[in-house]
């Protein structure tokens, strides 16, 4: 698959989630603080899933994170 063909294939699938996209940008501009689960940690950056968002945390400023105890 060319570098072309996966572009096209991409857009048409992310395509539906648009509008969802710019209201979460919205709510969230990049900086924004907030509160989630760390869902997965990858070498790229950490997947924090929140109430009603994904985020990815690609930055050099520590990561904290809040333990729950049940």
């Amino acid at each position: 698959m060319t570098k072309e063909e996966f572009e096209n294939l991409w857009q048409s699938i992310i395509k539906k989630y648009e509008k969802q996209w710019k209201k979460v940008k919205k709510r969230y501009p990049i900086g924004t603080i907030v509160r989630g689960i760390n869902s997965y940690i990858y070498p790229q950056g950490t997947i924090i899933t929140g109430e009603n968002f994904l985020a990815v945390y690609t930055g050099d400023e520590p990561f904290y994170i809040a333990f729950r105890y049940r």
